[in-house]
């Protein structure tokens, strides 16, 4: 039985994208107009047109000021985020900070601005509209990779850029989740193994540990760094003779989000619909509160969907508002965690310690945090407004520094 409804999977990478659909259980990469199954993800202004991929890329010496590549690195960051400082030292293109964010300056019949969500859109709707004459028909819904250790920033711009585009976002899916995916389909074999995906793109090493029974998968952990001598680190830190490459690397996540995108609009397959995952999330969530401390709501690598509740009070005698800040990361000092952002509810006055503060912290299937804060003696309450410029402050290495040292949540 086909799908009801035509749908996507879209692997939107730093150096090269790619699109694929699954037709029955079988998955099929879409190639362009050169017969390659991945696009290069740039995009070039040149004499008033604009060209996406190959296109972009052939002409990219000669236009280079013009030509906008790597944008996935600049998605959902603030401008000053020290992530992107060598990338702004080696770019040779013009990048401008827009209300605290980095923007594309574009020298077209006059200087144009374009935002990484922008960029990324052009892109995205190129994939849409090679996957649409692929198949003859209009496409609208896609399931879209990401980096495991995407913020909730990041996410969001990267759903903003597919809507731009045309897109509903079926889900966001890990890139090693997806590359797990199509390894375990590829293997078909019902038998329990723990196995460690890694996948090292253009601008990220992600590395998940999984179970995999079946079409079941549940990640177990998860690790990120920014650059890694992959086979050495492999070989050296868990004796790993050789490595698994019977799935082609370029193929790998797309194969996954096409899967994924087939189950969640009704493939009826056996090897499709029971495509079963659970994913956790790379980075502590937790509160902040009295002398810097941090109250943990969700550890790292927790699965999700997951929802949790904890009951504060307040710290001062006739207190009369309390300020919700959330942060992740893995200190037990929330000024060495990042900012998520915070709210403020209003509180029934009373001595310290005596108030009861509901504090529910929700992660949905796409990974993005939805927080709420209730006083439970008068019933007001507020949920977290999250405004861009409160993400992307801690970068990769700032995590390998936070993972190097988590030994001090075990310390009192």
């Amino acid at each position: 039985m086909e799908n009801t409804e035509p749908s996507i999977g879209i692997d939107l990478g730093t150096t090269y994208s790619a699109v694929g659909i699954c037709v029955g259980d079988e998955v099929v990469i879409i190639a362009d107009q050169y017969g390659k199954n991945t696009m290069a993800s740039q995009v070039a202004f040149c004499d008033g047109k604009v060209l996406v991929g190959e296109a972009a890329k052939l002409q990219a010496t000669r236009n280079s000021g013009n030509t906008i590549y790597e944008a996935k690195r600049a998605m959902g960051r603030l401008y000053k985020d020290p992530a992107l400082k060598k990338s702004l030292e080696l770019w040779p293109f013009t990048v401008i900070e827009q209300a605290g964010e980095p923007a594309f300056e574009i020298d077209q019949n006059g200087k144009q601005i374009y935002t990484p969500v922008d960029i990324s859109k052009l892109i995205l709707a190129e994939l849409k509209q090679r996957a649409s004459e692929y198949l003859g028909k209009p496409i609208s819904k896609a399931v879209i990779t990401v980096p495991a250790y995407f913020n909730d920033a990041q996410r969001s711009a990267t759903k903003d850029a597919a809507q731009k585009a045309g897109l509903e976002v079926l889900q966001l899916l890990n890139e090693p989740t997806a590359a797990a995916i199509a390894f375990g389909l590829a293997e078909n074999s019902d038998k329990k193994r723990n196995i460690l995906v890694y996948d090292f793109g253009g601008g990220t090493f992600d590395v998940s540990i999984m179970e995999i029974v079946g079409s079941e998968m549940i990640t177990l952990s998860k690790e990120d760094q920014a650059t890694i001598d992959v086979r050495a680190l492999l070989k050296e830190k868990l004796n790993f003779a050789s490595l698994n490459t019977k799935i082609n690397a370029e193929e790998a996540v797309v194969g996954g989000a096409a899967l994924q995108a087939a189950k969640l609009t009704g493939n009826q397959f056996d090897r499709v619909k029971n495509i079963s995952f659970s994913d956790v999330i790379p980075l502590t969530i937790g509160v902040g509160i009295l002398f810097d401390r941090v109250v943990v709501l969700i550890p790292r690598n927790t699965a999700y969907p997951v929802k949790k509740n904890v009951v504060l009070t307040n710290s001062y005698d006739m207190q009369e508002r309390a300020k919700i800040e959330i942060y992740e990361g893995e200190s037990k000092t929330h000024s060495k965690n990042t900012s998520l952002g915070n709210f403020t509810i209003p509180l029934a006055p009373m001595l310290a310690g005596r108030a009861k503060i509901s504090i529910t912290y929700e992660i949905d299937k796409n990974g993005t945090l939805k927080t709420s804060a209730e006083d439970l003696a008068t019933g007001k309450h507020g949920e977290l407004t999250i405004e861009r410029e409160n993400f992307g402050k801690a970068t990769i290495f700032d995590v390998e520094k936070y993972l190097m040292n988590k030994s001090e949540w075990k310390q009192t």
